[in-house]
């Protein structure tokens, strides 16, 4: 794939990348006062929060998925995410 770099993630939707500017992204739409704030409204998440997580985190029509991709895409986002902010690409 063009353009792929470590941390990608491969999904069912396409390619997940965070950046600083998708993080800062999630922290505005989520109203997030810090790190900790936007890690409790992840973990108590429903389908409108995972829309706007994969938003963030890839380019496409997220709103117009069917709630069985948006759900099939969220263990991909999570590793996503994990491997972001650990560093360490799985």
């Amino acid at each position: 794939m063009s353009g792929f770099r470590p941390g990608d993630v491969d999904s069912p939707v396409g390619r997940l990348r965070l950046t600083v500017g998708g993080l800062a992204e999630l922290a505005r739409a989520f109203g997030a006062d810090g790190p900790s704030d936007l890690a409790d409204r992840l973990r108590a998440m429903d389908e409108v929060d995972a829309r706007t997580l994969l938003r963030c985190l890839c380019v496409g029509a997220v709103e117009t998925w069917p709630s069985a991709t948006v759900a099939s895409a969220l263990p991909h986002a999570t590793r996503c995410i994990a491997d972001a902010v650990s560093g360490h690409p799985a």
